[in-house]
Protein backbone atom coordinates (compact mmCIF):
# COMPACT_ATOMS: atom_id res chain seq x y z
CA UNK A 1 0.00 0.00 0.00
CA UNK A 2 2.76 2.45 0.91
CA UNK A 3 4.46 1.79 -2.43
CA UNK A 4 1.20 2.45 -4.24
CA UNK A 5 0.70 5.75 -2.42
CA UNK A 6 4.23 6.86 -3.32
CA UNK A 7 3.61 6.01 -6.95
CA UNK A 8 0.37 7.96 -7.03
CA UNK A 9 2.00 11.02 -5.49
CA UNK A 10 4.84 10.92 -8.03
CA UNK A 11 2.45 10.67 -10.96
CA UNK A 12 1.38 13.67 -13.01
CA UNK A 13 -2.25 13.99 -14.05
CA UNK A 14 -5.14 11.82 -12.91
CA UNK A 15 -4.70 8.35 -11.43
CA UNK A 16 -7.34 5.61 -11.36
CA UNK A 17 -7.14 2.88 -8.71
CA UNK A 18 -9.73 0.14 -9.16
CA UNK A 19 -10.31 -3.09 -7.28
CA UNK A 20 -13.45 -4.77 -5.99
CA UNK A 21 -11.93 -5.57 -2.60
CA UNK A 22 -11.88 -1.84 -1.80
CA UNK A 23 -15.70 -1.70 -1.67
CA UNK A 24 -16.33 -3.34 1.74
CA UNK A 25 -13.44 -1.60 3.48
CA UNK A 26 -13.97 -0.49 7.06
CA UNK A 27 -14.43 3.22 7.69
CA UNK A 28 -10.97 3.69 9.18
CA UNK A 29 -9.33 2.04 6.17
CA UNK A 30 -11.36 4.08 3.68
CA UNK A 31 -10.48 7.27 5.54
CA UNK A 32 -6.80 6.38 5.49
CA UNK A 33 -6.91 5.61 1.77
CA UNK A 34 -8.57 8.92 0.91
CA UNK A 35 -6.25 10.88 3.19
CA UNK A 36 -3.01 9.32 1.95
CA UNK A 37 -3.93 9.30 -1.74
CA UNK A 38 -5.05 12.92 -1.65
CA UNK A 39 -1.85 14.16 -0.07
CA UNK A 40 -1.68 17.93 -0.04
CA UNK A 41 -2.95 18.89 -3.48
CA UNK A 42 -4.96 16.02 -5.01
CA UNK A 43 -8.75 15.71 -5.23
CA UNK A 44 -10.22 12.29 -4.48
CA UNK A 45 -13.25 11.02 -6.36
CA UNK A 46 -15.13 7.79 -5.66
CA UNK A 47 -16.53 5.84 -8.63
CA UNK A 48 -18.82 2.90 -7.84
CA UNK A 49 -20.42 0.63 -10.45
CA UNK A 50 -23.77 -0.90 -9.47
CA UNK A 51 -25.64 -3.76 -11.08
CA UNK A 52 -29.16 -5.09 -10.48
CA UNK A 53 -29.45 -7.84 -7.86
CA UNK A 54 -31.00 -10.19 -10.39
CA UNK A 55 -27.57 -10.47 -11.99
CA UNK A 56 -25.35 -9.54 -9.06
CA UNK A 57 -26.38 -12.27 -6.61
CA UNK A 58 -25.93 -15.21 -9.04
CA UNK A 59 -22.63 -13.74 -10.25
CA UNK A 60 -21.38 -13.37 -6.68
CA UNK A 61 -22.18 -16.98 -5.81
CA UNK A 62 -20.53 -18.20 -8.98
CA UNK A 63 -17.42 -16.15 -8.27
CA UNK A 64 -17.24 -17.45 -4.70
CA UNK A 65 -17.30 -21.02 -6.03
CA UNK A 66 -14.54 -20.17 -8.50
CA UNK A 67 -12.59 -18.86 -5.50
CA UNK A 68 -12.93 -22.26 -3.80
CA UNK A 69 -16.06 -21.98 -1.66
CA UNK A 70 -18.21 -25.07 -1.17
CA UNK A 71 -21.53 -23.59 -0.09
CA UNK A 72 -24.75 -24.26 -1.99
CA UNK A 73 -26.68 -21.51 -3.68
CA UNK A 74 -29.30 -21.81 -0.91
CA UNK A 75 -26.71 -21.31 1.83
CA UNK A 76 -25.14 -18.40 -0.01
CA UNK A 77 -28.39 -16.55 -0.66
CA UNK A 78 -29.45 -16.99 2.96
CA UNK A 79 -26.26 -15.30 4.11
CA UNK A 80 -26.67 -12.56 1.54
CA UNK A 81 -30.22 -11.87 2.70
CA UNK A 82 -28.96 -11.62 6.30
CA UNK A 83 -26.15 -9.33 5.09
CA UNK A 84 -23.54 -11.70 6.46
CA UNK A 85 -21.65 -12.33 3.24
CA UNK A 86 -18.49 -10.44 2.26
CA UNK A 87 -19.95 -10.25 -1.21
CA UNK A 88 -23.08 -8.50 -0.01
CA UNK A 89 -21.03 -5.95 1.90
CA UNK A 90 -19.31 -5.26 -1.43
CA UNK A 91 -22.45 -4.57 -3.45
CA UNK A 92 -24.74 -2.99 -0.85
CA UNK A 93 -24.64 0.46 -2.41
CA UNK A 94 -25.76 2.57 0.61
CA UNK A 95 -23.32 0.84 2.96
CA UNK A 96 -20.35 1.11 0.61
CA UNK A 97 -20.92 4.72 -0.38
CA UNK A 98 -21.80 5.90 3.12
CA UNK A 99 -18.32 4.73 4.11
CA UNK A 100 -16.41 5.98 1.08
CA UNK A 101 -18.24 9.28 0.59
CA UNK A 102 -17.66 10.44 4.17
CA UNK A 103 -16.00 13.87 4.10
CA UNK A 104 -16.43 14.32 0.34
CA UNK A 105 -18.87 16.65 -1.46
CA UNK A 106 -21.52 14.72 -3.45
CA UNK A 107 -20.14 15.93 -6.78
CA UNK A 108 -17.00 13.87 -6.09
CA UNK A 109 -18.96 10.63 -5.70
CA UNK A 110 -20.12 8.89 -8.89
CA UNK A 111 -22.48 5.95 -9.30
CA UNK A 112 -22.19 4.19 -12.67
CA UNK A 113 -25.15 1.92 -13.37
CA UNK A 114 -24.54 -1.25 -15.38
CA UNK A 115 -26.85 -1.29 -18.42
CA UNK A 116 -29.42 -4.09 -18.84
CA UNK A 117 -28.57 -7.11 -20.94
CA UNK A 118 -28.72 -6.42 -24.64
CA UNK A 119 -27.72 -2.77 -24.33
CA UNK A 120 -24.51 -3.19 -26.28
CA UNK A 121 -21.01 -3.86 -25.08
CA UNK A 122 -19.79 -0.28 -25.35
CA UNK A 123 -22.39 1.45 -23.20
CA UNK A 124 -20.87 0.52 -19.84
CA UNK A 125 -17.44 1.58 -21.09
CA UNK A 126 -18.85 4.90 -22.26
CA UNK A 127 -20.48 5.48 -18.88
CA UNK A 128 -17.26 4.70 -17.03
CA UNK A 129 -15.36 7.08 -19.27
CA UNK A 130 -17.92 9.79 -18.58
CA UNK A 131 -17.53 9.25 -14.84
CA UNK A 132 -13.74 9.56 -14.87
CA UNK A 133 -13.54 12.19 -17.59
CA UNK A 134 -11.71 10.39 -20.39
CA UNK A 135 -12.51 10.06 -24.08
CA UNK A 136 -13.74 6.53 -24.94
CA UNK A 137 -11.53 6.70 -28.04
CA UNK A 138 -8.54 6.63 -25.68
CA UNK A 139 -8.80 2.83 -25.97
CA UNK A 140 -9.18 2.39 -29.72
CA UNK A 141 -8.88 -1.40 -29.76
CA UNK A 142 -11.36 -3.97 -28.48
CA UNK A 143 -10.08 -6.09 -25.62
CA UNK A 144 -9.79 -9.80 -26.34
CA UNK A 145 -10.33 -10.64 -22.67
CA UNK A 146 -13.72 -11.94 -21.61
CA UNK A 147 -15.28 -12.98 -18.31
CA UNK A 148 -17.98 -15.44 -19.44
CA UNK A 149 -20.45 -16.77 -16.92
CA UNK A 150 -20.76 -20.42 -16.10
CA UNK A 151 -24.09 -22.18 -16.26
CA UNK A 152 -25.88 -23.80 -13.34
CA UNK A 153 -24.54 -27.28 -14.09
CA UNK A 154 -20.94 -26.14 -14.52
CA UNK A 155 -20.96 -24.13 -11.30
CA UNK A 156 -22.37 -27.15 -9.46
CA UNK A 157 -19.52 -29.26 -10.83
CA UNK A 158 -16.98 -26.78 -9.48
CA UNK A 159 -18.71 -26.61 -6.09
CA UNK A 160 -18.67 -30.39 -5.74
CA UNK A 161 -15.05 -30.51 -6.86
CA UNK A 162 -14.18 -27.96 -4.18
CA UNK A 163 -15.86 -30.19 -1.61
CA UNK A 164 -13.87 -33.20 -2.80
CA UNK A 165 -10.64 -31.23 -2.69
CA UNK A 166 -11.37 -30.11 0.85
CA UNK A 167 -10.88 -26.49 -0.13
CA UNK A 168 -11.53 -24.27 2.89
CA UNK A 169 -9.19 -21.30 3.24
CA UNK A 170 -6.50 -19.87 1.00
CA UNK A 171 -6.23 -20.85 -2.64
CA UNK A 172 -3.02 -22.44 -3.85
CA UNK A 173 -1.31 -22.02 -7.21
CA UNK A 174 -2.34 -25.57 -8.09
CA UNK A 175 -5.96 -24.79 -7.25
CA UNK A 176 -5.91 -21.67 -9.43
CA UNK A 177 -4.41 -23.57 -12.35
CA UNK A 178 -6.98 -26.36 -12.11
CA UNK A 179 -10.22 -24.64 -11.12
CA UNK A 180 -9.98 -21.00 -12.16
CA UNK A 181 -7.94 -21.36 -15.35
CA UNK A 182 -8.42 -24.84 -16.82
CA UNK A 183 -12.02 -25.44 -15.78
CA UNK A 184 -13.75 -22.11 -15.03
CA UNK A 185 -12.11 -20.09 -17.81
CA UNK A 186 -11.51 -22.72 -20.50
CA UNK A 187 -13.26 -26.07 -20.38
CA UNK A 188 -16.61 -25.24 -18.76
CA UNK A 189 -17.49 -21.93 -20.42
CA UNK A 190 -19.65 -21.46 -23.49
CA UNK A 191 -21.78 -24.56 -22.93
CA UNK A 192 -25.52 -24.72 -23.53
CA UNK A 193 -26.47 -24.84 -19.87
CA UNK A 194 -29.27 -23.26 -17.89
CA UNK A 195 -28.08 -19.94 -16.45
CA UNK A 196 -28.14 -19.17 -12.75
CA UNK A 197 -30.89 -16.77 -11.78
CA UNK A 198 -32.18 -15.16 -8.63
CA UNK A 199 -34.47 -17.56 -6.73
CA UNK A 200 -38.11 -16.40 -6.99
CA UNK A 201 -38.36 -16.37 -3.21
CA UNK A 202 -35.92 -13.47 -3.16
CA UNK A 203 -37.73 -11.31 -5.72
CA UNK A 204 -39.53 -9.18 -3.15
CA UNK A 205 -36.41 -8.82 -1.03
CA UNK A 206 -34.40 -7.75 -4.07
CA UNK A 207 -37.05 -5.23 -5.11
CA UNK A 208 -37.09 -3.71 -1.62
CA UNK A 209 -33.30 -3.57 -1.49
CA UNK A 210 -33.21 -1.89 -4.88
CA UNK A 211 -35.65 0.80 -3.80
CA UNK A 212 -33.53 1.39 -0.70
CA UNK A 213 -30.50 1.87 -2.97
CA UNK A 214 -32.31 4.30 -5.24
CA UNK A 215 -33.69 6.31 -2.33
CA UNK A 216 -30.18 6.61 -0.86
CA UNK A 217 -28.71 7.83 -4.16
CA UNK A 218 -31.45 10.38 -4.71
CA UNK A 219 -31.20 11.71 -1.16
CA UNK A 220 -27.40 11.88 -1.21
CA UNK A 221 -27.29 13.91 -4.47
CA UNK A 222 -24.25 12.01 -5.70
CA UNK A 223 -23.62 12.04 -9.43
CA UNK A 224 -25.35 9.27 -11.40
CA UNK A 225 -23.88 8.18 -14.73
CA UNK A 226 -26.52 6.08 -16.43
CA UNK A 227 -30.07 5.45 -15.24
CA UNK A 228 -31.16 4.40 -11.75
CA UNK A 229 -33.91 2.36 -13.42
CA UNK A 230 -31.12 0.00 -14.57
CA UNK A 231 -30.88 -1.20 -10.96
CA UNK A 232 -34.35 -2.72 -11.15
CA UNK A 233 -34.61 -6.20 -12.64
CA UNK A 234 -37.34 -8.32 -14.21
CA UNK A 235 -37.95 -11.39 -11.98
CA UNK A 236 -37.86 -14.82 -13.54
CA UNK A 237 -40.74 -17.21 -13.10
CA UNK A 238 -38.71 -20.28 -12.22
CA UNK A 239 -35.78 -20.68 -9.91
CA UNK A 240 -32.55 -22.59 -10.50
CA UNK A 241 -33.68 -25.84 -8.84
CA UNK A 242 -30.68 -27.73 -10.14
CA UNK A 243 -28.27 -25.58 -8.10
CA UNK A 244 -30.48 -24.76 -5.13
CA UNK A 245 -29.35 -27.74 -3.07
CA UNK A 246 -29.52 -28.50 0.62
CA UNK A 247 -28.31 -25.96 3.12
CA UNK A 248 -24.73 -26.79 4.04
Amino acid sequence: WDALVRRVRRASGDVIISHEILAPAAAEHADRAKRELAGEDAEVHIVYTARDLGRQVPAAWQESVKQGRRWTYRAFTRRVKRRESWFYRSFDLPSVLTTWSAGLPPEQVHVVTVPPRGSGGDLLWERFCAAVGIDPAWAPQESDRRNPSLGAAETTVLRRLNAELGRVARRTREFDDLVRVLLAEQELVGRDSRPISLPPGLNQWAAEETERWIEWVEASRVRVVGDLADLRFAPTERGPRNVWGRSE
